[in-house]
């Protein structure tokens, strides 16, 4: 009979969102001992092993404040269907994440139920609030430059703009196995990928996945609040110490991301077509990126 009730409760338990499954674990400690052995998709174990790291961390702790000060409801949902409207299909980590994060628990201030702000000088303390913009507020879809150098040609894949600094943070959506689901980080802040199997400049980083991004990104707040500690620089601890950047430059809009502006001698990302344009062949050295431009702003794109 044991043996029947354990094997009924793995089959309720593999079957839980996220939210459940960590409430469940609350109802005995036979359910409690039963969760890890669940056979759960691989990304909502991701997540809930993620999710156990956070809790413990006195920084996490610290940092709700800000978080429940600021979060806002949005339609769950109706977010990954705008998305899977421009896009046949999403990264598994990344949907689960959207549909069954504890909202609560968010970090690094990524989550579409934040405010539409970029965050900058005294409004950031890289701890509660990172430095940057948040650009998962906008459920749009981008068509970025990917140069395959190894055939010579250059085309544009659908990917999701994360977050803006110095930096430019894209989760790639595109379906072919090579690609989808990864996190580039651009540390020049460009909108061209050229290798998505490993990085090829310094400053560059490839995740394997969301939940693995997120979990980069956490240790980097981990590491700066310990900083901050050891050199007596002050972190917020109290709401009212939170300054509010009211200023109209600090507002996020939209047509930033979809402008055509030229950066670094480049068409920068725009929104993604309906139709794909065809590929278009490429040198390779230093006149790749001005075929590119040149190329790609002959396109007629939304």
């Amino acid at each position: 009979m044991s043996c029947r009730v354990n094997e009924l409760g793995l089959r309720i338990l593999s079957d839980l969102p996220l939210q459940s499954l960590i409430a469940s674990r609350g109802v005995c400690t036979k359910w409690r001992g039963l969760v890890p052995h669940t056979d759960m998709a691989p990304a909502r174990r991701a997540m809930l092993s993620f999710y156990d790291a956070l809790i413990p961390s006195p920084v996490f702790q610290a940092t709700r404040l800000s978080v429940i000060a600021n979060l806002k409801p949005f339609d769950r949902q109706a977010y990954i269907n705008k998305l899977l409207k421009q896009y046949s299909s999403l990264p598994e980590h990344f949907k689960l994440w959207i549909l069954e994060w504890p909202s609560k628990a968010i970090i690094a201030g990524l989550w579409p139920g934040l405010p539409r702000k970029k965050y900058k000088d005294q409004f950031k303390d890289n701890v509660n609030v990172l430095e940057g913009a948040n650009w998962l507020v906008f459920p749009q879809v981008t068509a970025i430059t990917y140069k395959d150098m190894p055939n010579r040609r250059a085309y544009y894949i659908p990917a999701l703009l994360v977050r803006t600094h110095r930096s430019m943070v894209w989760l790639i959506l595109d379906e072919r196995s090579n690609m989808c689901g990864k996190v580039y980080t651009s540390g020049t802040g460009s909108d061209v990928v050229s290798n998505l199997e490993t990085v090829e400049y310094p400053f560059d980083v490839l995740d394997k996945d969301w939940i693995a991004y997120l979990q980069r990104i956490w240790i980097q707040v981990e590491q700066e609040a310990e900083s901050c500690k050891r050199l007596g620089i002050p972190t917020w601890e109290t709401l009212e110490e939170i300054p509010v950047d009211k200023s109209s430059n600090s507002s996020l809009v939209l047509h930033e991301l979809g402008t055509k502006c030229k950066k670094l001698g480049r068409l920068r990302c725009v929104f993604w077509p309906d139709k794909v344009s065809e590929a278009v062949g490429i040198e390779s050295g230093d006149k790749a990126d001005e075929i590119i431009c040149k190329f790609f702003a002959t396109q007629s794109l939304p």
